[in-house]
């Protein structure tokens, strides 16, 4: 069993790894849980890819 103020000490310590990694994205937070579900990915990772590769082959299509 995990002591109270071990978790504190391992919650603090995912939550500083986990800040470095985090984005507020605010508003288009709806829309972000929307292309989500939309486009069947199953993580928030997949979804910045996705939006990567598209905005990648967008650009590569769209003359200068």
């Amino acid at each position: 069993m995990i002591s109270e103020g071990s978790c504190d000490t391992v919650c603090k310590a995912y939550d500083k790894a986990r800040s470095r990694t985090c984005v507020n994205i605010g508003s288009v937070f709806l829309r972000w849980i929307e292309l989500k579900e939309q486009e069947g990915l199953r993580s928030d990772a997949e979804v910045a890819l996705f939006l990567l590769d598209r905005g990648v082959t967008l650009m590569c299509v769209s003359p200068p």
